[in-house]
């Protein structure tokens, strides 16, 4: 029998319980742990899909702007490419041009003094212009006639000679 009171001592207080909650609940206050903790959770879902939101919304404006700058570059960049290829090309034509007015120098240079007597200031002409276009069958001869000069008068320049000679 004591227990019997007991229980329904227990169902009466659950009952006040009850009732109280419902009165609070229709006052809208959070009356429970558990009630607060999923406003929490509901809360802090939204703030987190927020978040996702603007870091996507991040993300997407910065791939935007970076291929706006690509697209708006490209033109700039390729008028850069062509002018520095025509650049590039003039220079090496310059340069070939300047090797060849230095060898047309040198080659003059050394057949007049060749032809005045000079044959080391010949022979030293006829090396600068080799050094530029080894190739020059015109410039290997001269190269071999003066070699040939020099080799009687001092025997040094006969090892170079054997070199030259084809």
């Amino acid at each position: 029998m004591f227990n019997y009171l007991e229980l329904d001592y227990k169902t009466k207080k659950e009952r006040e319980l009850r009732n109280a909650i419902r009165k609070l609940q229709s006052h809208r206050i959070n009356t429970s742990f558990r009630s607060s903790f999923s406003n929490s959770l509901n809360k802090f879902i939204v703030k987190l899909k927020l978040h996702w939101g603007k870091t996507i919304l991040f993300t997407t404006t910065v791939l935007f702007a970076i291929i706006t700058a690509i697209l708006l570059l490209n033109p700039i960049i390729s008028r850069y490419e062509k002018y520095s290829n025509t650049q590039r090309e003039e220079i090496i034509l310059l340069r070939k041009r300047n090797n060849q007015r230095a060898f047309n120098f040198l080659i003059n240079s050394g057949k007049k003094r060749l032809y005045h007597g000079n044959i080391s200031g010949a022979y030293k002409e006829f090396k600068l212009a080799h050094a530029i276009y080894p190739d020059n069958k015109e410039l290997n001869k001269l190269l071999v006639k003066t070699l040939n000069i020099l080799c009687e008068k001092q025997v040094s320049y006969c090892e170079v000679l054997d070199v030259f000679k084809p």
